[in-house]
């Protein structure tokens, strides 16, 4: 039988995790895929771990290219183009995978239409050494334009399994991104549809050199962080907006008329004043986990711009 998923993993010294995580990809109840391993100049033993697996499993593919040191965002991309398959899923090398999580995410995805950019996602449990296996991540679906603008990232690449369609989409732009993962779920929002499986399928472990750093455990935490970050965050963040109207540019004429009025209107929100900020949050209904309030604080309360790349 063919492989019908394209396992992508970006690897920078992670000897700490990948051998299990290799092992939680060896062990999947779907066992069609095809794992393409992308290694960003790694000074430990990395590299030995995977091509040690290279040998004993021929679903395993250790990349080489004369691209060097891409950091994270691109390391990822470089990847992209390896996938031949019908459906894509980015892999961190520090995850691990729960045993069904391919095979739900497969039977999802075969049940959507194909002729337009799907992607499907999942929950995952929060991990780390001290505590072990905590409470599922809070993860909220995203289904329109609205659900995205004010977010500083999109669904995370490693819960995302997403079909050729939306494949090629990406590969069309070159333009800057705040994250790999960001520009493939605001190209679904414009273009396609999501899918939310509420349902813990991979562990996503929590230590000091996450890309994304170490997530909110509960709505307490959450509301807890974002009044400690008022001073240093802002209402929206300089990378991901600037992200969005790259990608507007290159996709301009494909946009629907609804959806590039909206975005038309929302490159013009840093020119409005704050009671017309609250008003264009309002009329069109944008949201933030699900809620507008969110959304409404953080103009009472901060500073227009958000250097950081941070995900609250």
């Amino acid at each position: 039988m063919n492989s019908e998923i394209s396992i992508l993993l970006a690897s920078y010294n992670g000897e700490r995790y990948i051998e299990q995580q290799l092992l939680s990809l060896i062990g999947q109840t779907y066992k069609e895929w095809q794992l393409y391993v992308r290694d960003d100049g790694s000074k430990d033993e990395t590299v030995t771990i995977v091509r040690r697996y290279e040998k004993m499993d021929n679903r395993i593919h250790l990349v080489t290219d004369e691209q060097g040191s891409l950091g994270c965002i691109g390391n990822f991309l470089a990847l992209l183009p390896y996938s031949k398959t019908a459906y894509t899923i980015f892999c961190d090398q520090d995850d691990f995978w729960l045993e069904n999580k391919l095979e739900v995410l497969w039977k999802t995805m075969k049940r959507r239409r194909q002729d337009v950019p799907q992607l499907v996602y999942c929950n995952a449990y929060s991990y780390n050494m001290e505590d072990g296996v905590g409470q599922p991540e809070i993860a909220y679906a995203i289904q329109s334009l609205p659900d995205m603008l004010f977010r500083c990232g999109g669904v995370q690449g490693c819960s995302s399994l997403f079909n050729d369609k939306l494949k090629k989409l990406v590969l069309q732009y070159h333009g800057v991104t705040i994250m790999h993962d960001f520009t493939v779920t605001f190209l679904a929002v414009l273009f396609g549809e999501i899918t939310f499986i509420d349902k813990p399928l991979m562990l996503y472990r929590q230590h000091e050199c996450n890309v994304t750093g170490i997530r909110p455990k509960s709505l307490l935490q959450i509301a807890l962080n974002f009044w400690k970050d008022n001073k240093r965050k802002g209402i929206l963040n300089c990378k991901t907006f600037e992200t969005m109207k790259q990608i507007t540019a290159c996709f301009c004429d494909q946009i629907s008329n609804e959806n590039l009025k909206l975005l038309d209107d929302f490159f013009e929100f840093p020119n409005l004043s704050r009671l017309q900020m609250l008003n264009f949050v309002l009329k069109n209904h944008c949201t933030l986990y699900r809620k507008t309030y969110p959304i409404l604080l953080k103009i009472l309360t901060r500073k227009l711009w958000d250097n950081h790349t941070t995900f609250l």
